[in-house]
């Protein structure tokens, strides 16, 4: 089952725009000068970065360090999915 996005108006703002991922999707970024703020608004995460990896649950908040390694994001549960924000 898909869920829709959720919009901006919902849960987010310009600023810090409400990202989501579809169940079997992954998504995968650089955190290069400064650390991210990773909260998730909707499901539960898996985050890999720094060969750690780290479970979140709705609702929380992680920094996630400045590394030349790519993080890697995607619901712990692949038949759900995910919505986040990043700072």
């Amino acid at each position: 089952m898909n869920i829709l996005p959720k919009t901006q108006l919902e849960y987010g703002s310009v600023e810090q725009p409400v990202m989501c991922l579809a169940a079997n999707q992954i998504k995968s970024f650089p955190v290069k000068r400064r650390k991210k703020k990773f909260h998730l608004i909707e499901g539960r995460a898996w985050i890999t970065y720094d060969n750690n990896d780290v479970i979140v649950e709705s609702g929380e908040t992680i920094a996630i360090p400045a590394s030349r390694h790519r993080v890697i994001i995607s619901a712990s549960n692949p038949n759900h999915s995910i919505c986040y924000q990043l700072s």
